[in-house]
């Protein structure tokens, strides 16, 4: 981080116009149940997951956006109803459920392992689209 970015940041704190917050437990919870379901576990960091689940703790008290160009992100946001951009992407043009594989044993997995290699065959887990869905309009332009 440059000298001015951080006098910024800091002044930004400082005047109350940056607010540093953490997510509840349960938002938490609900981001990584739905991240399971659509296959998006291995591609978000906790960070990412942090940042979907406060932005749904957020949501009820008005208009939430999050931006950014990851398409999981994306993806992710756009089931759990939250509004989201790309900042110099276009961003994604359908929600996505994917399926976690192993390419050399053809297994199939709810969760991916920690390690990201197949318990059975020790290739590495893949995944592929199952499901396209239409946007559901809560894309923000």
């Amino acid at each position: 981080m440059s000298g001015v970015s951080k006098i910024r940041l800091i002044s930004s704190l400082e005047g109350d116009r940056i607010r540093v917050q953490m997510p509840e437990e349960r938002f938490l919870r609900e981001v990584e149940a739905s991240a399971l379901e659509l296959g998006e576990a291995s591609a978000l960091s906790d960070a990412d997951k942090e940042l979907l689940a406060l932005a749904l703790q957020l949501k009820p008290l008005g208009q939430v956006e999050l931006v950014s160009d990851d398409y999981s992100v994306q993806n992710m946001a756009e089931a759990l109803g939250i509004g989201y951009r790309g900042l110099t992407t276009r961003g994604i043009q359908r929600r996505f459920k994917w399926l976690l594989y192993c390419p050399g044993c053809h297994r199939v997995f709810d969760r991916p392992p920690i390690d990201g290699l197949c318990p059975h065959c020790g290739s590495e887990i893949k995944r592929k689209p199952v499901e396209a869905h239409p946007l559901r309009g809560r894309k923000t332009p």
